[in-house]
């Protein structure tokens, strides 16, 4: 599951309901997250949501805090496409 903005579902291709892949491209590599759900949620808009470790993937292994060198997973920039299964 994927939660969107009601509007930013609005303003795309996609409907809540739709399969998706979730897609981060950091550093010129494509990471994918596949048959993700899209699903109506209060969230800021231009923000998303969904839970880990299913999307562990989108972050680069590269992307971490300073200090604690933890994975750097709030915040990743991602884009969708259709899921084509």
């Amino acid at each position: 599951m994927v939660m969107m903005n009601e509007e930013d579902i609005e303003a795309s291709d996609f409907n809540s309901g739709d399969l998706v892949d979730i897609i981060n491209t950091t550093g010129g590599v494509e990471r994918v997250a596949s048959k993700f759900i899209i699903v109506k949620y209060p969230i800021p808009r231009k923000c998303v949501a969904t839970y880990f470790p299913e999307a562990n993937v989108l972050v680069p292994i590269t992307s971490v805090a300073e200090g604690s060198n933890t994975p750097a997973s709030k915040l990743v920039v991602v884009r969708f496409r259709k899921h084509q299964g």
